[in-house]
């Protein structure tokens, strides 16, 4: 019974966000949203929405493998 109302209120829940979206059904003429996502910034859209991913790889790859050769040679010889 729980899983069939959870199948219902996922199913629900996203019809009547939707819905109740103004820029969805504005008459603007044309779709706002639309054009704010697919303007001409698109291309920097995408760039600063992957580029936090890719750093936050990179340092996990860092620590979990340990830092390369050369960068501990370079953090040995800048000890103060």
């Amino acid at each position: 019974m729980l899983r069939y109302s959870l199948i219902g209120i996922a199913i629900l829940i996203p019809s009547s966000i939707a819905c109740a979206c103004p820029f969805c059904d504005g008459d603007a003429g044309g779709n706002p949203v639309y054009d704010v996502i697919f303007g001409p910034d698109f291309w920097w859209n995408v760039v600063a929405m992957a580029l936090p991913f890719g750093i936050f790889f990179a340092l996990t790859i860092l620590l979990h493998f340990g830092a390369p050769a050369v960068l501990r040679r370079w953090l040995s010889w800048n000890r103060v």
